[in-house]
């Protein structure tokens, strides 16, 4: 995303430092951070937010705090995107 919109400055998080540290955009940023927890940022720092094939790793209990803190983070105004994947499901063999 950040070489097709080098206008735009886009910020990635991980819990593990797996983010490429040398061949980056330079409007690319990393940080290591648990999704679960208050995120690294002040609020209202970003104008849109995506949390991508995360779902596995959020336990029910926590989606509630994840999502208003993926909102927190948001400005007034902005956009919060969350993308997960439908995973087949049962032991019929069907997909």
């Amino acid at each position: 995303m950040a070489s097709t919109f080098p206008h735009i400055h886009v910020h990635g998080i991980d819990l593990a430092p797996v983010q490429p540290r040398t061949v980056k955009p330079v409007n690319a940023h990393f940080t290591v951070a648990d999704l679960t927890g208050p995120l690294p940022f002040d609020d209202g720092t970003f104008e849109f937010v995506r949390m991508r094939c995360c779902g596995w790793a959020i336990k029910s209990e926590q989606w509630r705090a994840v999502v208003a803190e993926l909102a927190r983070v948001t400005k007034v105004g902005g956009f919060v995107e969350v993308v997960e994947m439908a995973w087949p499901t049962g032991g019929d063999g069907e997909r």
